[in-house]
């Protein structure tokens, strides 16, 4: 009976912990927030705040503000509704924001540089970042865009980082086992802004898009768009396609620039590039796809003593370079 008793009141309190920790909440004051909920609305006049510390949601629908700061965690099921803005210095270590509407994790907030670093395995329907703005991934660590299609530009800056000896050397076998470092499931856009530079590095790491990759329908004039990618591997199951913007009154042409060191780089489809203001750098790298057509300039520099040093260029297909 003792046993049957201790028992009983063993359940219930597991019980009651259970609904205490998984409830339903309302903010409409600032609040600061952590542990675990059913669902969380943030009313329009509510501020949820999660200051290093860990969240978790199974719903969040956000007529508010949401931020998050310090080295924090958070585990949302659905945000449904609003953003989730990331301050400056702040560490996403283990993250998951999901979004059945492809809401955005918006870095800093409107006129504030900011730097938000992802650690361990994270994954967020959508990233927002404009000028002066960085998103870091750190080596170990690896970010998956799982939203509609993502962009990346606005004059941002992105550090993808891994842990890639020599990317040339690599057997599938050892690939079956490398962190994707960055994983855009629904492939990416690349978005222009007057007179900003987006940067997006890409060191020692493993990427991967699920979609093909683009730069067009942008109109503004004398933006540019950088992307290096070093002791790399970068895999896109779609196209590059890096159109002629659409605005015939441009005056001065949005600039690409795309480096590739010590490299593969293979894309499942073409690559073209319509752009006369721009540059291709193939260093000591493999670069392959099934078609290639390029405007401006297209170099190519090969170390012959690796064992992987010769450009593999577009096997298949046709070859069209200017």
């Amino acid at each position: 009976k003792t046993n049957k008793f201790l028992f009983s009141t063993l359940l219930a309190a597991a019980a009651m912990t259970a609904n205490a920790w998984a409830e339903d909440k309302t903010i409409s004051g600032e609040e600061s927030l952590s542990g675990t909920f059913d669902s969380i609305t943030i009313e329009s006049t509510g501020t949820l705040k999660v200051e290093g510390s860990e969240l978790t949601a199974g719903t969040v629908v956000n007529s508010g503000s949401f931020v998050v700061s310090g080295e924090s965690s958070l585990n949302i099921n659905d945000l449904s509704n609003g953003s989730v803005y990331a301050l400056d210095g702040t560490i996403l270590t283990g993250t998951t924001i999901g979004s059945s509407a492809s809401k955005e994790l918006v870095i800093g907030t409107a006129g504030t540089a900011s730097t938000v670093t992802f650690k361990g395995e994270n994954s967020v329907s959508k990233i927002s970042a404009g000028a002066g703005d960085s998103v870091v991934v750190e080596a170990g660590g690896s970010l998956t865009l799982t939203g509609s299609r993502s962009a990346i530009g606005s004059g941002s800056t992105w550090d993808i980082n891994g842990s890639i000896a020599d990317a040339k050397t690599v057997t599938d076998a050892e690939k079956a086992e490398l962190v994707v470092s960055f994983n855009m499931e629904k492939g990416l856009s690349l978005s222009y802004s007057s007179g900003k530079t987006t940067t997006w590095n890409i060191d020692n790491a493993y990427v991967k898009s699920g979609n093909y990759i683009s730069a067009k329908n942008d109109d503004n004039d004398g933006g540019e768009f950088k992307i290096n990618v070093t002791n790399s591997i970068f895999e896109s199951a779609g196209k590059w396609d890096i159109s002629v913007p659409k605005n015939t009154t441009i005056v001065k042409q949005p600039a690409f620039e795309l480096n590739v060191k010590d490299s593969v780089f293979k894309i499942n489809g073409y690559y073209t590039n319509n752009r006369a203001n721009s540059v291709v750098n193939v260093d000591n790298s493999v670069f392959s796809g099934t078609a290639f057509g390029n405007l401006g300039a297209f170099n190519v520099k090969t170390d012959r003593t690796h064992p992987l040093g010769w450009l593999i260029l577009f096997k298949t297909g046709r070859k069209k370079a200017h």
